[in-house]
């Protein structure tokens, strides 16, 4: 320090005031001379002592209250599966059936439930009425019984014939819309073949005219070497012609010589050769043969040379005519106009084979609700009445078992009741409007009333489940105004209200915090998308009045 020169303290000096007023300035903006919040009875941090305002984070994940598991409410195996995860569903909608023969078999166990409620129910008023018979009336009543027994019998067969139409009309329409569905494949597999068959057929017409235009020049040489081509095809015919003279000249003097030779002796071991004989008889006919064909072919084509004249100009004419369509094929295909109304021609196939399908899915949506319930309530009603009716007439009474038939009666509409729950039940329908979340089911999967097959929430209704720190829950409150931002839709953001904070606290690896629930406020027209999602709220504690 002794070696420091004056200027030298001066400095020195500056520096130890400069980090004496740096640890004084660092100490008083974090409150170092502030005093120990008092806190009040129930530990939260008195008024006069908690901050004017004060921003608390709250990490969560979004919550969808209005959740529901369902299910089919009967046991069989699955045969449509009419949804999809995060497909939006109406009220009511059905999203799942059980297969044919399941809703099959448990339509006729309904039938037969009804009918022998309809049994019971008969039996029971037949038991509860007195029918009297005398021998005048006997005539009569048998007439009666008969036309009773037929009016029964017609108006169970008119039923019958309302369940057959029914699956004669599903069958139709489902047939519908599988030739719906081919016919729309089609029509668009011929619009997105339009560039290449374009392509194709320009290529195709440009072939068809460089193929006519040679075949033109082929025929118009023809022509103009018509003549010398004849003069030549006439000097080789009377060649062949001269050709054939000659080999028939030496075969005849061949054949000639050799009769000449007189017959020898067979004694003397001399005799004709008669296998030479028959080569020149053969080959004296073979001369014979080609010389008359040349002399027909000379004669020939000597008369025919101005049909052949006619023909080459014939194959002229016919080569411009071919060569013609050709170039007008060429600019049909080229011809912008002509483009234009084959893709309109193919873009409304398309259009039109969409409307068919829509309405072949409709029509077949509406058969799959059922056969129509009016209608066969009254035709079930008409085979109700000609049953009693027919009761009526054959049954007596028996006041004794009125209490039996009653029972039974009971037993049977509970059967019938239990038939189309389970009926009903072979379809599962949306219990709201919302959005389908899981999908746990395929086509053929086995399942019975147990079996979790869709969840479906609702949408509107959207909730955060967070953790709140303990040293923040002095500063919030039930009713707060809360500030939310979902990862998943980034730039935006969306006002809540706290409504749950829990009485109990929750501790994790030391960690102190208290389950809180905020529920959103989603202005209208506004849809989260649902699925899992980190979730940010932000609940702002502003302090009332000073102090």
């Amino acid at each position: 320090m002794s070696m420091l020169r004056p200027w030298q303290w001066g400095g020195l000096a500056a520096v130890v005031v400069i980090i004496i007023a740096a640890i004084f300035g660092v100490s008083t903006l974090f409150g170092g001379g502030e005093e120990p919040a008092v806190t009040n009875g129930n530990g939260s941090v008195s008024a006069q002592e908690q901050p004017a305002s004060r921003e608390i984070l709250v990490n969560g994940r979004l919550a969808f209250p209005n959740r529901v598991e369902l299910t089919f409410d009967t046991t069989g195996e699955v045969g449509e599966v009419l949804v999809q995860g995060g497909e939006r569903v109406s009220a009511g909608q059905v999203l799942a059936r059980l297969n044919d023969l399941t809703v099959t078999a448990l339509e006729q166990k309904l039938a037969t439930a009804q009918f022998n409620l309809d049994a019971a129910q008969d039996a029971l008023e037949a038991a509860k009425e007195e029918f009297f018979n005398t021998p005048l009336e006997q005539a009569e009543f048998e007439s009666k019984i008969a036309k009773a027994q037929k009016e029964a019998d017609d108006a169970q067969e008119n039923f019958q014939d309302h369940q057959r139409d029914y699956q004669q009309t599903l069958a139709t329409r489902m047939t519908a819309k599988v030739t719906a569905e081919v016919a729309l494949d089609n029509a668009s597999e011929q619009l997105g073949y339009y560039d290449r068959d374009q392509v194709s057929d320009l290529a195709a017409a440009i072939e068809d005219v460089s193929t006519k235009d040679s075949a033109l020049e082929v025929a118009r040489e023809k022509l103009a070497n018509f003549n010398s081509d004849f003069e030549g095809s006439l000097a080789d015919a009377r060649l062949a012609r001269a050709t054939a003279a000659a080999a028939f000249d030496l075969a005849e003097a061949n054949l000639n010589d050799f009769l000449r030779i007189p017959t020898r002796d067979v004694e003397n071991e001399k005799r004709i050769d008669l296998e030479l004989l028959q080569r020149l008889r053969d080959a004296f006919e073979e001369a014979t043969t080609n010389l008359k064909q040349a002399e027909e072919a000379l004669a020939d084509l000597e008369n025919d040379r101005d049909l052949l004249l006619q023909d080459a100009q014939a194959a002229v004419a016919q080569a411009e005519a071919a060569l013609a369509v050709a170039r007008d094929d060429l600019s049909d295909v080229g011809d912008s106009v002509g483009q234009s109304l084959i893709l309109q021609e193919r873009l409304a196939a398309v259009e039109s084979a969409e409307a068919t399908l829509a309405q072949a899915v409709i029509d077949l949506e509406e058969e799959m609700i059922g056969p129509d319930q009016a209608e066969l309530a009254i035709r079930e009603k008409a085979l109700s009445v000609a049953r009693e009716k027919l009761a009526d007439l054959t049954d007596g009474p028996d006041l004794l078992d009125v209490g039996v038939k009653a029972a039974a009666a009971a037993a049977a509409q509970a059967a019938v009741d239990d038939a189309l729950k389970e009926l009903e039940g072979s379809a599962v329908r949306a219990p709201f409007a919302g959005i389908i979340f899981l999908v746990n089911v395929e086509v053929e999967d086995k399942v019975n009333d147990k079996s979790r097959v869709i969840e479906i929430i609702d949408t509107a209704e959207l909730e955060v489940d967070g953790l709140l720190d303990a040293i923040d829950i002095p500063f919030v409150a039930e009713g707060d105004i809360a500030k939310i931002s979902i990862a998943s839709m980034p730039g935006q953001e969306f006002e809540g209200t706290l409504i749950r904070v829990a009485e109990e606290p929750r501790t994790e690896r030391g960690v102190v915090s208290y389950p809180v629930r905020i529920k959103v406020n989603l202005p209208a027209g506004v849809e989260v998308q649902a699925k899992l999602s980190a979730v940010t709220s932000t609940i702002t504690y502003q302090r009332v009045g000073g102090g």
